[in-house]
């Protein structure tokens, strides 16, 4: 995979948000996918972020097949 800024970006977050794929991710958390897509979880297996063709609400995003990409975790934002 080319190291282009968007998945730079993705892999910086990866690592602040303690990614894992353990579990159900909790509404509002960050899901990651492959090729540096990232999205934010709704709820139900469904999330909204920025797909290729643009900004995207897509269900069956959990196991990749909704969107296309690999399901690489979860990650929790913390607003302390």
């Amino acid at each position: 995979m080319p190291l282009t800024p968007e998945v730079l970006t993705a892999k910086s977050l990866q690592g602040l948000l303690n990614v894992t794929t353990e579990g159900e991710p909790k509404l509002g958390d960050v899901l990651f996918f492959d090729n540096g897509i990232v999205m934010l979880y709704l709820g139900g297996d469904n999330a909204v972020g920025m797909l290729p063709e643009g900004v995207a609400t897509k269900g069956g995003v959990l196991k990749g097949k909704g969107i296309g990409f690999t399901y690489m975790g979860d990650g929790t934002i913390r607003y302390d």
